[in-house]
């Protein structure tokens, strides 16, 4: 299996943490991009150009990150990472897809001017700035109870604040919420964070 990956895209960083917290590396093959000098190839993946996707052994391409991590975690039955009590399971995939969410934030301020050279506009700033900041108040209620466990919505979450501190590093988003950086000071000791740190 190929997994087609750039290190800064912090949606292929959590399928990577996922892959080495339950100890597949050698399953599989990982294939470096560059989003923008390699686009077209992308795009010949994935129809919607985006990355990570993860090209199986029979040719069959799975995308985006959610069903490939889903994925990834049904190929060891021995640890899952997204549990198959519904109730847990739920929290969990809700963790990942509001991690998912706050990245689509910080991407629309930041993707903007990287690929047009110009600012987005102060509204939609605004708009997409206080989207991150409810999402980071809703990890920061919804990490207290995690402990030392580690599972998906943790790894996604990690992947997301990972991002902004190399994105939007003056986003003071740990101010008011100890929980979440309390926890954040632990995952990123982790040896599937600093495995998968963004080189530019």
């Amino acid at each position: 299996m190929q997994l087609i990956y750039s290190t800064t895209s912090p949606y292929a960083r959590k399928a990577r943490m996922l892959i080495i917290e339950k100890g597949l590396v050698d399953h599989f093959e990982f294939y470096q991009v560059n989003t923008l000098q390699d686009a077209e190839f992308i795009r010949g993946v994935n129809p919607l150009g985006k990355i990570p996707a993860l090209v199986l052994s029979d040719g069959e391409v799975l995308y985006d990150s959610p069903v490939i991590c889903e994925f990834i975690d049904l190929l060891d039955h021995s640890t899952l990472l997204i549990p198959a009590e519904k109730q847990s399971r739920f929290e969990v995939l809700t963790n990942q897809a509001l991690a998912d969410g706050l990245l689509d934030a910080v991407i629309a301020i930041v993707a903007f001017k990287k690929h047009s050279g110009e600012e987005l506009p102060r509204t939609l700033v605004e708009k997409h700035t206080k989207s991150i900041f409810r999402s980071l108040d809703a990890m920061e209620s919804r990490i207290t109870d995690a402990g030392e466990v580690i599972d998906l919505g943790q790894l996604a979450f990690a992947a997301a604040i990972g991002f902004i501190e190399l994105r939007m590093p003056d986003l003071n988003w740990m101010a008011g919420r100890n929980e979440l950086s309390n926890w954040f000071s632990r995952i990123k000791k982790r040896a599937s964070f600093i495995q998968t740190r963004p080189v530019e």
